[in-house]
C-alpha cells in the first residue's frame, strides 16, 4: 500500500461472489503480513436494530484500515463491503 498523507481518507466500495468470511480472511492475511495489527471487530446497530452490520479495524503506526460490511440494512447502498484507509487516526496513535 502506498502512503496516505496526514488526515487523508481513501475509501472504495466493492462487490464480490466471495462469502464475507472469505473476504475477512483475505484482508486479515494481507494486512497482518504487511505489519498491521488487528484492533477490533464490532457489530453495529442502525436505529437499535441489528441488520448484521459489522466493522473490522486494523492499525499500523497512525494508519487505520477499516472494512465495513453493511449487512442487510434495508436502504443500504448496493455493495458487499467498503474498505477505507485513513491517516492520523486517533484509534491508532
Amino acid at each position: 500500500m502506498s502512503k496516505v498523507g496526514a488526515g487523508e481518507l481513501v475509501e472504495g466500495f466493492y462487490n464480490s461472489d466471495l462469502q464475507i468470511s472469505e473476504i475477512e480472511a483475505h484482508y486479515k492475511k494481507q494486512l497482518i503480513d504487511r505489519g498491521y495489527k488487528f484492533l477490533k471487530k464490532e457489530s453495529l446497530k442502525s436505529w437499535e436494530k441489528d441488520y448484521g452490520e459489522q466493522e473490522i479495524h486494523y492499525c499500523k503506526d497512525d494508519v487505520h484500515v477499516g472494512i465495513h460490511f453493511p449487512g442487510n440494512y434495508p436502504q443500504r447502498e448496493k455493495f458487499l463491503y467498503a474498505l477505507s484507509i485513513s491517516s492520523g487516526s486517533f484509534e491508532c496513535s
